[in-house]
């Protein structure tokens, strides 16, 4: 059954214009750490407490109410950031904050301690999306962080943009041959988590090569993830040959496109199947490049095409953080440029993915509601029905 990992708050925000709206826009986020700092020792809890969880939860759905409204009035978008993903996912943000707390307030605990564990994956897709936005190493955090388990100190630290403090703790479960050898799949989310911030925000391929490096000379990783990451070693050494470019916020719209498409084919050409995730590091590149295009690009046909490149890829990347972007990206494709060849293949890719996900043992079975979102995107996405 498919395994809802609802989406994230975009925090994150361009340089180009960040002197101008710093101030308003830094204040929300430290406001939302603040809160974040607060729930997460209380999630990690086997015995929480309602009273702390239902006041920050509601904290928390105010905010992001706030931020919504703040965004709608285009009073709260960084300037020089047209990524639609500031749009869907802070809306995303606000829905899901909202059903929390009421799940709390409801005295349904244990649901509404499962939304609100997803927050630090919402903005762990969003700040990793690209380099731009600026870094806050020395942001303040509640002593009882010091509580929660590595994974969860280091989404903490990404949540809040302190990426280095991160990486720090993601290399340290990178380096325990332990969790290696007894929990893979744990100890692989967090190499995935570590090269997403890695390739992503740092783009730094001296610092993913010797991250990989540091994996492959643990001796419990299984023979699966070993030979997906020698594929991804190869990428990297190849990333690392290719000349020096200037800054994203320097090229051209036309450049920006051109990489995108590039980065796009090499990952095509390197994946031999749609399950296999061989070209992670590939598709790191590219569903950075497409967002790059995303945030400058007013042309619908320019941005459907970016939307469409962002959905393949994180479609094909193994991160939890990115289940299920897809999604939403297929869908902007669809509305963006609606009635079209691309519209078309966008909603081909979201059905798949849609039956993909609701799909197990007994059968295939759709909600209601899953299903009536289908039907919309469809009729946006094929051409009208001409009169006879």
């Amino acid at each position: 059954m498919k395994k809802q990992f609802l989406l994230a708050l975009a925090f994150s925000f361009s340089l180009n214009g960040f002197a101008q709206t710093a101030p308003k826009w830094q204040e929300k986020m430290q406001e939302l750490a603040a809160v974040l700092a607060n729930l997460l020792p209380e999630l990690a809890s086997e015995k929480s407490d309602p009273k702390i969880l239902e006041k920050n939860a509601k904290k928390l759905s105010e905010l992001s109410h706030g931020i919504e409204m703040g965004r709608k009035k285009g009073n709260l978008i960084p300037p020089g950031d047209l990524d639609p993903s500031v749009m869907i996912l802070s809306r995303k943000f606000a829905e899901t904050s909202k059903q929390a707390y009421l799940a709390i307030h409801q005295e349904q605990l244990e649901y509404g301690k499962s939304l609100l564990k997803t927050v630090t994956t919402y903005c762990v897709g969003c700040h990793t999306r690209h380099e731009n936005g600026p870094d806050f190493p020395f942001f303040p955090l509640d002593v009882r962080t010091e509580k929660l388990t590595p994974t969860e100190r280091a989404n903490l630290y990404v949540s809040t943009r302190q990426f280095d403090k991160g990486l720090i703790e993601f290399q340290k479960l990178i380096s325990d041959e332990n969790l290696a050898k007894t929990q893979p799949f744990a100890w692989g989310r967090n190499l995935r988590q570590a090269l997403a911030i890695i390739v992503r925000v740092k783009q730094d391929s001296l610092l993913a090569e010797t991250t990989i490096e540091k994996a492959l000379k643990l001796s419990g990783v299984p023979d699966f993830e070993k030979e997906a990451i020698l594929h991804w070693k190869k990428a990297i050494e190849k990333w690392k040959k290719e000349p020096a470019s200037a800054s994203t916020n320097d090229k051209t719209q036309s450049q920006l496109v051109k990489e995108m498409n590039r980065l796009n084919l090499e990952a095509q050409q390197a994946q031999s199947g749609p399950l296999d995730h061989v070209a992670e590091i590939q598709y790191l590149r590219t569903s950075a490049a497409a967002h790059d295009v995303l945030r400058v690009s007013k042309n619908p046909k320019v941005k459907a095409e970016a939307l469409f490149v962002a959905g393949t890829s994180y479609e094909s990347l193994a991160t939890p953080n990115f289940w299920p972007l897809h999604e939403l990206w297929y869908e902007a494709c669809i509305r963006e440029l609606p009635h079209t060849s691309l519209a078309v293949r966008c909603y081909n890719r979201l059905e798949e993915s849609v039956y993909f996900g609701f799909t197990g043992s007994a059968g295939t079975h759709i909600p209601g509601d899953v299903e009536e979102n289908l039907k919309k995107m469809k009729a946006l996405a094929v051409a009208p029905s001409k009169p006879r």
